[in-house]
């Protein structure tokens, strides 16, 4: 939960910042996939804003780590040219935690736990000592007819 709620936090106000100075930014924004400056800000700030907020709350979080995954991953290649140890390092840091959102999930503390709560399970030893039998004297037929 600290991963989820840390990372979300700091990726909300990223896109806060790109909300609120958006004409700012929109000078020096890049153009991806033939869209204009404005309309790939205006994708990536509702991203980084809107599914941050929900990541904080720990709703449908691997749904919506996936466009943020996307987002780092074209912030790395295109604008910091894969270099992960210089200026792209946070966009390789956001990469990995949202990555690893995706695969981990939201955790106890969590909307997606209060509305999905994991099924009960029972373990492979719980199920053998469940079945487990003290008596296995009919499965040895003694003094049968000869």
């Amino acid at each position: 939960a600290v991963l989820r709620i840390v990372m979300g936090i700091l990726m909300l106000i990223r896109g806060a910042d790109k909300l609120l100075h958006f004409a700012a930014h929109k000078a020096t924004f890049i153009s991806f996939l033939g869209f204009s400056p404005a309309i790939t800000l205006g994708v990536v700030a509702f991203v980084e804003f809107c599914c941050a907020a929900l990541l904080i709350l720990g709703a449908a979080t691997r749904i919506v780590v996936i466009p943020l995954i996307i987002t780092m991953e074209v912030a790395l290649v295109m604008i910091h040219h894969g270099n992960i140890l210089g200026d792209g390092q946070s966009a390789f840091m956001f990469l990995t935690a949202f990555s690893a959102l995706f695969f981990m999930g939201s955790g106890k503390f969590s909307i997606d736990y209060l509305l999905f709560p994991p099924a009960a399970t029972i373990t492979l030893d719980a199920a053998i000592l469940q079945n487990k039998r003290t008596d296995r004297s009919d499965l040895f037929e003694v003094g049968g007819e000869g």
